[in-house]
């Protein structure tokens, strides 16, 4: 029988206002509440009913993706943990969750098939908000196309560190980094199978009117091109973005591929693909705050189908100036022509140290703007936000919005209530490759991996092992 576990906010004093940053009173809650670690979240927000959310995280320990629910926006979570052996499989890790205009709740993760390490993509389906599930399709990619013959792993230079963990004992058919993405009337899943990107659709008539997934596509031009994402735009068109490295330069950098396939679920294909911008966070870059796991620059697209910006695309990243500086922070640009042409990078967050992990997330009622990150700006190595003596080791959560289409950006503000150290709590992937973000009505749902213990109820105390925290955060 799963465990389930609930998660009851008490009132909270005032928030105090952290300077240099305005922030509003949002009240913080810890959603996962389990020993050990849990990480690397996903939130989706229901379109049609705002008071439903649910949050997907990783677990440190044995086979199982957390899962939380919440039907009163935030104010109270229960949570289960799916893929531990049960109808749905081993899970191994990277949960990636989407909510459809007609209520559909999707949700999939990296599976174990047969073998020791990930060669499935389960997509779940929930047409309840979240309360049960159904295993809609268990993808299993066919082997690459495009990729080299002689496929291999992704190099990484030993200078520029990379990911320690069991998810990185690859084999044949190793698979990594899913993400799902719904849109008018259809779904959308990537993944990065042994090195290539590849793409797969299906129609979406209604709730629980879902059609089989079309056959899978390599995506042009991006072998070795990963941590990828998809947005789905207003007429069906498909966008894919993906970070590449440049190893002939010294330090690393990256550049970002795009690629669009104009006719969606339709018998066309992804177009050419081309370079569109570029960054000196590499794919697998060390910063203070996570030296061993690293970031990369966590590239990320969304296709506005709503407001005055409508068919426009938003690619957000993260870039460090100067290199090799630990000085990054989040830029966004923007097209209006089908990523024919692209604005100048505009600034999310231009403060002190590291930005990082950054999330970001579009109100699809009407087009407004979301970025979420975690941030070590106020770690000066002392004082309230510092732990343990080093500057920019210590990471608070931030979010910044934007009501004119990602033209322009709030100022930052912070919605964490204490500092967290990854290094501290013994997670093999430290904060983890991604957060969560997601949101509607107006309210923002960020989901972070947090060990400060602020809200009093870690299992492990504080600087311990990380839950999953959140806050329902009006936007301003």
């Amino acid at each position: 029988m799963l465990r389930r576990y609930i998660v009851t906010l008490a009132a909270l004093a005032m928030v105090v206002a952290l300077a240099p940053s305005a922030r509003a009173a949002v009240v913080v809650v810890n959603v996962s509440h389990r020993p050990r670690s849990q990480s690397e979240a996903a939130v989706a927000v229901s379109p049609l009913e705002p008071n439903d959310v649910v949050i997907a995280s990783n677990i440190q320990r044995g086979n199982g993706i957390f899962v939380a629910v919440s039907h009163d926006a935030g104010a109270t979570w229960s949570g289960t943990v799916l893929g531990d052996g049960d109808a749905f499989g081993r899970a191994c890790c990277d949960p990636t969750i989407t909510w459809d205009e007609h209520g559909n709740l999707f949700l999939a993760w990296l599976g174990y098939g047969k073998l020791r390490y990930p060669t499935v993509v389960p997509i779940l389906l929930s047409t309840n908000g979240g309360d049960s599930w159904t295993l809609f399709d268990r993808i299993r990619p066919p082997d690459p196309r495009m990729a080299p013959r002689a496929l291999t792993a992704p190099t990484v230079r030993a200078s520029e560190g990379g990911p320690r963990d069991e998810e990185e004992d690859r084999g044949p058919g190793f698979i990594d980094q899913p993400t799902l993405a719904s849109g008018p009337h259809s779904l959308w899943a990537i993944w990065n199978n042994e090195g290539q990107m590849q793409a797969t659709g299906a129609r979406v008539r209604a709730l629980g009117d879902v059609g089989s997934f079309k056959p899978v596509r390599d995506v042009p031009r991006a072998y070795n091109c990963t941590f990828g994402d998809i947005a789905i735009g207003p007429g069906g068109a498909v966008a894919h973005v993906c970070q590449r490295d440049r190893d002939r330069n010294t330090p690393v950098d990256s550049v970002f591929r795009l690629t669009i396939d104009a006719d969606g679920l339709r018998p066309g294909r992804f177009g050419p693909s081309r370079a569109i911008a570029e960054t000196n966070v590499s794919l697998f870059e060390p910063i203070p705050a996570q030296r061993i796991r690293t970031v990369d620059a966590e590239v990320a697209l969304d296709w506005l189908r709503a407001g005055p910006w409508r068919g426009r695309l938003v690619m957000m990243f993260t870039d460090e100036h100067p290199d090799q500086s630990n000085d990054t922070n989040v830029y966004v640009k923007t097209s209006d022509d089908r990523g024919a042409t692209w604005s100048k990078r505009i600034t999310v967050t231009a403060a002190v140290r590291s930005q990082f992990l950054p999330r970001l997330a579009v109100d699809v009622a009407t087009g407004h703007l979301v970025v979420g990150w975690h941030d070590a700006g106020l770690d000066d190595g002392t004082g309230a936000f510092d732990t343990d003596g080093r500057a920019n080791t210590d990471a608070m959560y931030a979010l910044s919005f934007s009501a004119d289409g990602g033209d322009t950006w709030t100022a930052r503000q912070m919605v964490s209530e204490g500092a967290s150290n990854a290094a501290a709590s013994g997670n093999g992937i430290e904060f983890g490759d991604y957060t969560g973000l997601g949101f509607a009505s107006g309210v923002a749902h960020p989901a972070w991996a947090d060990n400060s213990n602020s809200t009093g109820d870690n299992p492990d105390g504080e600087l311990n092992a990380l839950d999953i925290y959140s806050a329902a955060v009006p936007e301003t």
